[in-house]
């Protein structure tokens, strides 16, 4: 078995990076990107904590079944995925004293690989289902859910290439090559999603504009809204990722957002959920769900979301 530093040292070096660099040098290259994805990542968590408390709070008795498990499936993969990255992260520190080392941990990073595929493609399903429900045509929404199939397919697949070298593996081979290959796949399918669910969010919500009046707009779309906001900063994500991959392939500075990345994507689907809440004299009411009521019987077909008498208590 190959010693932790010695085995971090040839991955470094296969990776591009001069063995003989100084330890600022490696630290900026290695350590340092990896610290600042745990933390972007630790600080979405906390995040995503406030959410839920929030969704709990307000949703617990009024949204649909579906949605509520979704939502606590949402929170306990990314739950779990931090807590495995904790992990390895003090594991790395003590087998090898370096933070890179984390990436290297076989089967533990396989499973934030498979966690982080999985959180992404939740959300992105909960968005289709929403612009279904929104009178989206299949021809859109079947679409949306084969690039979010694939980009889990591809980061779980990443993952697990080299299950001695995980995302260190050896350059010069078919294994790194190939490696490159899916992790340009998963970005790629990732942003196109994201592009796509960003684009068809705000033609149903033009739609909306132009056939109803002007409270429905209010309240309905305040939901679409955060939606597309959220999905353009998802897709930015993903896109600098992908650029920070392809352009400093010879470190781990890509690895900045990979952590943070899927508790981005929870976020922006919380943040979304959350925008229904309307605080009226310093409560939350029990109402708000009536607004995914309304989006539900606009997507059975009525395309008239209820009177407007009706969105008064809204």
């Amino acid at each position: 078995m190959i010693e932790p530093l010695s085995f971090l040292n040839m991955a470094v070096f296969q990776r591009g990076v001069n063995p003989d660099s100084s330890p600022d040098e490696f630290s900026a290259l290695m350590d340092v990107p990896l610290f600042i994805g745990y933390m972007l990542s630790y600080l979405l968590q906390g995040i995503l904590f406030v959410q839920m408390f929030l969704y709990c709070l307000v949703f617990r008795r009024t949204d649909p079944i579906y949605l509520r498990i979704t939502v606590l499936l949402i929170f306990m993969v990314e739950l779990a995925s931090t807590l495995i990255a904790t992990v390895i992260v003090i594991e790395s520190i003590v087998l090898a004293g370096y933070l890179a080392f984390s990436v290297a941990l076989q089967p533990a990073f396989t499973g934030i690989c498979i966690l982080c595929g999985l959180a992404a493609t939740m959300v992105q399903g909960s968005y289709a289902w929403r612009i279904h429900l929104l009178g989206g045509s299949w021809k859109i929404t079947v679409p949306i859910m084969i690039l979010s199939v694939t980009q889990c397919v591809m980061v779980s697949y990443w993952g697990s290439l080299d299950e001695e070298a995980g995302l260190l593996e050896l350059a010069g081979t078919k294994t790194i090559h190939s490696a490159s290959a899916v992790f340009t796949a998963w970005l790629v399918s990732s942003t196109i999603c994201d592009i796509m669910i960003t684009i068809t969010l705000f033609y149903l919500r033009k739609q909306i504009q132009s056939t109803q009046s002007q409270s429905l707009i209010v309240r309905v779309q305040r939901a679409m809204t955060i939606a597309i906001d959220t999905g353009v900063l998802t897709a930015i994500g993903a896109s600098f990722q992908l650029l920070l991959f392809l352009s400093l392939e010879n470190s781990l500075i890509d690895m900045t957002l990979f952590y943070a990345l899927p508790k981005l994507y929870s976020n922006s689907l919380m943040a979304t959920l959350n925008a229904r809440i309307i605080v009226k004299a310093g409560t939350f009411p029990d109402d708000n769900a009536e607004v995914e009521d309304k989006l539900l019987e606009y997507g059975a077909g009525n395309k008239t979301i209820g009177d407007p008498e009706s969105l008064k208590s809204l």
